[in-house]
């Protein structure tokens, strides 16, 4: 009896560690996300707009840049985690590298011709 109390609590204790495990790399991932997705929006935005002319940039709906600039960075830390399993794994191979080996992610015809108003 006291053997199947023991081993009851060892299964349980194993059990509950794989779900904090689980549960603090989710959590990592996220602080992650929230991070790499504010900076990356960021940069996006800034880029976007020192590549254009002030008259060009007249005619951009900044509104939607902030809403593929979303969808873009969105899309590239997706692909981001698909490739690595922890954030440290990906930050230890430099973000910024990351980004330039991320496919599939590019803005489609349809969301830049709604940038301009």
């Amino acid at each position: 009896m006291k053997q199947s109390i023991y081993l009851l609590l060892a299964v349980g204790f194993v059990l509950f560690s794989c779900t904090s495990e689980e549960e603090a790399q989710e959590k990592a991932w996220d602080d992650a996300e929230k991070s790499f997705t504010s900076s990356c929006e960021k940069s996006y935005v800034d880029g976007f707009k020192s590549s254009l002319t002030p008259e060009i940039l007249q005619m951009v709906d900044m509104d939607e840049l902030d809403k593929l600039a979303d969808s873009q960075c969105g899309c590239m830390f997706d692909k981001i985690k698909e490739k690595y399993e922890t954030p440290e794994e990906a930050f230890l191979n430099n973000y910024s590298k990351l980004m330039e080996e991320v496919e599939g992610c590019e803005p489609t015809e349809a969301e830049l011709d709604k940038l301009m108003k």
